[in-house]
């Protein structure tokens, strides 16, 4: 019985194929909630270099300016909205990706508003 529960484990991660799909980078949030009645806000910026966009078959640096966030506390919860504008400059395209005909641009880079 343990030797056919061993085989059909060796047997499952040997046929199992990796997941794709959109990896998102770690992000570093302030852990402490907005105190009751309290409005809190925050600015900053985003760089990353080389983020690969495995749907969009885009890759390049990923610019965020400016990120913004207010919160608002009220009881043991908080009320939260995030914004910013980022800018991706395109140093490679896959055209084999699974969106990539999705993609409305032939300049060198695509802009969004989070």
């Amino acid at each position: 019985m343990r030797r056919a529960a061993a085989l059909a484990a060796t047997l499952a991660a040997a046929v199992a194929a990796p997941a794709l799909g959109q990896v998102r980078p770690l992000r570093t949030v302030d852990p402490l909630p907005a105190v009751e009645g309290r409005l809190v806000a925050s600015a900053g910026f985003e760089l990353q270099h080389g983020r690969t966009f495995s749907l969009s078959g885009l890759t390049g640096d990923l610019v965020g300016l400016p990120l913004v966030a207010v919160s608002f506390g009220f009881g043991r919860a908080e009320f939260r909205v995030e914004s910013g504008y980022d800018v991706l400059f395109i140093d490679a395209r896959d055209p084999d990706a699974p969106f990539a005909h999705m993609v409305e641009t032939d300049g060198d880079h695509v802009h969004d508003v989070r």
